[in-house]
């Protein structure tokens, strides 16, 4: 009876559960989404200290149980405790074998035997599981957004690709938006891992000291939290434009802001401005007609934008090209080699409106 409560050590095996419950959860992720990473690292960090504790154990009690009193006494350390025996089984499994404990019992001995080649089965494939599950998820998905002093940031997210991100930079970023140093920083939260053109676009020295590149999912706080969008000035939720489902494109969108909203409504107890980009008309009804509809926001409509355009250059032709240039800038500067048209042209294409909020003092003014 004694010998059968020296096995108490085997309770640790229960800890088998919470990993067959982890992967449970686990599986369960990878049909929205993916697994996580975390879970399988916890999982295979369970079944490591389940192994080397049992083991452990089983040598304390073989050894304490079985071994000559004649050798244990002629041992310095007497009898076995149990960080005696995770001290033995870690330097036994790692080949590392310091030699300065040994099994003295013939069962002592046969178990040791066990162990090595289990370990050679198991603990090395769950290591070599560990040391894969950790190098396998991408910088880009741990690194996070820190604010730094009073500098002020905005976040972009949605549906976009290296092109659509290299536009936005260079205007964003544009010289005739001010200094550099007064500049917003930029928080790009992409779903997926950056490909080689996007990150040599954020490595840019025009570009890498403002821009911080994180992986993540709006539809996850966790990844919100990461890019502090509770604190960002606004939100840019940009969209698939060459996207042959629009319909699904556009709802994705919405929810992508509603998400948004609802997560700082949460964390920081206030309303956030977020610039949406849509692609049908008639998908703006649908975030105008939910419970963020009387927020701070504002829909660009891309159908809208180039059928309005389209109109009003039938009526005036060339009034798309004005209104491009007017919302554009230009790097472009008139020399003298150019004809008079051109200089002139390239003087206009310096010319730039920008949307601003009035001071009440102009309310009720004419113009």
């Amino acid at each position: 009876m004694e010998i059968l409560q020296s096995f108490n050590f085997l309770r640790v095996v229960r800890l088998i559960k919470v990993q067959h419950l982890v992967l449970r959860e686990n599986n369960n992720a990878r049909e929205y989404g993916g697994p996580n990473v975390r879970r399988q690292l916890i999982g295979a960090l369970i079944k490591f200290f389940v192994v080397l504790f049992s083991f452990a154990g089983a040598y304390l009690t073989i050894e304490n149980e079985f071994a000559p009193t004649s050798m244990l006494k002629r041992r310095n350390r007497g009898r076995l405790t149990i960080i005696d025996c995770l001290y033995f089984v870690a330097t036994t499994v790692s080949t590392v074998g310091y030699g300065d404990l040994a099994p003295l019992s013939v069962p002592g001995k046969f178990l040791v035997s066990i162990m090595i080649m289990t370990a050679l089965a198991i603990i090395s494939d769950t290591l070599n599981q560990i040391v894969t599950l950790i190098t396998s998820q991408s910088p880009f998905a741990r690194d996070s957004y820190s604010p730094s002093g009073l500098a002020k940031h905005v976040v972009v997210c949605g549906k976009f690709d290296s092109a659509a991100i290299a536009e936005f930079l260079a205007e964003f970023f544009h010289p005739d938006h001010g200094a550099r140093e007064d500049m917003c920083h930029l928080v790009v939260l992409g779903q997926t891992k950056p490909d080689l053109t996007m990150k040599t676009l954020l490595e840019d020295e025009g570009y890498f000291t403002h821009t911080k590149y994180i992986e993540g999912f709006v539809m996850k706080d966790k990844d919100l939290a990461r890019a502090k969008v509770e604190e960002a000035e606004c939100v840019f939720i940009l969209t698939n434009k060459d996207s042959v489902r629009a319909k699904d494109t556009d709802a994705a969108t919405i929810f992508r802001a509603m998400s948004i909203k609802k997560y700082v409504r949460m964390k920081a107890n206030r309303d956030i401005f977020i610039i949406i980009q849509l692609i049908q008309s008639r998908s703006r009804t649908h975030f105008q007609h939910s419970c963020y509809g009387n927020t701070d926001y504002q829909i660009i409509c891309i159908e809208e934008l180039k059928q309005g355009l389209l109109a009003k250059s039938c009526l005036c032709p060339g009034f798309s090209t004005l209104a491009s240039n007017l919302i554009t800038s230009s790097d472009i500067e008139p020399e003298e080699h150019m004809e008079t048209w051109m200089r002139e042209y390239v003087e206009g294409c310096g010319k730039e409106v920008y949307r601003v909020r009035l001071a009440r003092v102009f309310e009720g003014r004419t113009f």
